[in-house]
């Protein structure tokens, strides 16, 4: 059985210059995050004109969960914190 490919925002008919994007920080690693109706895009800050990746909102809430959870920790790094 075949999964049904993710949209991209072109598919989805999303401007992303018609978008309000939130960042992460000042950094040059900060991500940007937009939520249009039932989507969330994300894409990097220092690429503002590359790759967006788009989530729905349940996969947006497993990515935060884990995230809070440490679970895209590197070795090591629950120690160093």
């Amino acid at each position: 059985m075949t999964r049904p490919a993710k949209p991209t925002v072109g598919d989805l008919g999303i401007d992303v210059d018609a978008v309000t994007w939130r960042r992460s920080g000042d950094d040059p690693g900060a991500v940007e995050v937009a939520f249009v109706d039932e989507w969330v895009l994300m894409r990097a800050g220092d690429h503002p004109g590359g790759h967006v990746l788009v989530f729905n909102h349940t996969e947006w809430d497993a990515f935060v969960r884990g995230a809070k959870d440490r679970e895209f920790d590197g070795p090591g790094e629950h120690e160093a914190r």
